[in-house]
C-alpha cells in the first residue's frame, strides 16, 4: 500500500473513534471538571487499541511499540521526567517574568483536568505524529525526511492554538517536533 494511503487509513483508525468519543462525552453535558478526565480515560485506551487494530489488520504485525515488558517503569520514568521538565520550564519563565502564578482555584480542582488534558493530548499527538506519520514515512522516505516531515506537520498542527502564529508553530516544529521524533527514532 502507498505510504500516504497507509498514513490516511491509520489516522482514520485512530481519529474516528477519538472524535466519536469526544462527541458522546460532550453530548452528555457533564460538569466541566468531569468531562476532561472522562475523555482521557476513554480516549487514551481507544487510541492505543485502534493503533493496535490497524497494525494487526492492515500491517499484519504486532504493535511492538507498546510492548508490555518494562512498560510500567518506563511510563513512570517518562511521566516523572516530563513533569520535571515542565516544572523547570515554568520556573525559568517565572524567573524571567514571563509567567506569573496567581491565586485561584485549589490545586485539587485544577490538577485532575490538567493531568487528563496532558495525557489526552500527549498520547493522541504522539500516536498520530510519531506512531503513524513518522513511522510510516520513515520506511518510504528515510529517517531524515520523515523527521522533517513529521516535525513540520507537528508544528502545523499547533497553529490553531490560542495565540499561535507562524513563528510559534515553527518553534514547536523545530523544538518539539524534531526532538520528539528523534527520541522516537532512538
Amino acid at each position: 500500500m502507498i505510504p500516504l494511503v497507509r498514513i490516511v487509513v491509520a489516522a482514520a483508525f485512530v481519529l474516528i473513534p477519538m472524535i466519536a468519543i469526544q462527541a458522546i462525552v460532550r453530548a452528555l453535558h457533564l460538569p466541566k471538571p468531569v468531562q476532561m478526565p472522562l475523555l482521557a480515560l476513554l480516549v487514551v485506551p481507544a487510541v492505543v487499541l485502534m493503533l493496535r487494530a490497524y497494525t494487526r489488520l492492515i500491517e499484519r504485525r504486532d504493535l511492538h511499540e507498546f510492548s508490555t515488558p518494562g512498560a510500567l517503569p518506563e511510563l513512570g520514568g517518562g511521566v516523572l521526567l516530563g513533569a520535571a521538565l515542565f516544572a523547570a520550564v515554568a520556573a525559568i519563565l517565572a524567573a524571567m517574568g514571563a509567567l506569573r502564578i496567581t491565586p485561584g482555584l485549589p490545586a485539587a480542582q485544577v490538577l485532575p483536568n490538567l493531568i487528563a488534558m496532558a495525557a489526552l493530548t500527549s498520547v493522541s499527538e504522539e500516536v498520530l505524529v510519531r506512531g503513524i506519520i513518522f513511522r510510516i514515512s520513515e520506511v518510504a522516505l528515510g529517517s531524515w525526511m520523515a523527521l522533517v516531515l513529521s516535525a513540520a506537520l507537528f508544528g502545523l498542527g499547533h497553529i490553531g492554538n490560542p495565540g499561535a502564529d507562524v513563528w510559534s508553530a515553527a518553534a514547536i516544529a523545530i523544538e518539539a517536533g524534531i526532538l520528539l521524533a528523534a527520541s522516537y527514532l532512538l
